[in-house]
């Protein structure tokens, strides 16, 4: 039994009824209602780099696929690339998919292009959770990594600039953020 129904407005997750139709696949513009009794749990199969394919239970993620390579590949890991989309560790793989680990750079080596972009969005937010410490009503506009930096678009509050002795507040502020070890 497969019934299609148009979507306007929100989006629907789950559609228990009568027929016990609960999974939905949003195609398109359409929802297509899976049924129950063809509905399987997620079993990724993760595959690497190399070529070896890992399997998985149960949904997991590039933190999860991490550990199981290794306590230094996930101590190391700063985020992944997923069918070719960079990820945080914690975004959920559901399906099958290919998966490279990004790490931080060790002493003296060259960070890839992902790291690098990894490390600068990072860096981008929080730089901006420490100036709104620092300078508590200014509103954050946008802040991209970009290929030799990043930076933040903001509005600061009439009267209070950012002044350059809040530079000095601001990176102190950075550096309490950043030893918090948040994932």
């Amino acid at each position: 039994i497969v019934d299609i129904a148009w979507l306007t407005g929100s989006i629907i997750e789950e559609w228990p009824d009568r027929l016990g139709i609960r999974r939905l696949c949003r195609m398109w513009r359409h929802l297509i209602f899976v049924p129950e009794c063809i509905r399987h749990d997620p079993m990724p199969s993760i595959t690497l780099p190399d070529g070896s394919i890992k399997q998985f239970d149960s949904t997991t993620s590039p933190r999860a696929v991490a550990a199981s390579i290794g306590s230094g590949l996930a101590k190391a890991a700063i985020g992944a690339r997923v069918d070719d989309v960079l990820v945080d560790l914690d975004h959920p793989i559901e399906h099958d998919a290919g998966i490279a680990i990004i790490t931080a750079p060790r002493k003296g080596q060259t960070p890839s292009a992902d790291a690098l972009e990894l490390i600068r969005h990072s860096c981008a937010h929080v730089m901006a959770e420490a100036i709104q410490r620092v300078v508590p009503d200014v509103q954050l506009v946008y802040g991209p990594a970009l290929e030799h930096g990043f930076y933040y678009d903001m509005a600061v509050p009439d009267g209070r600039p950012i002044r350059e002795d809040d530079f000095t507040a601001i990176e102190k502020e950075m550096a309490d953020i950043i030893a918090e070890d948040r994932p």
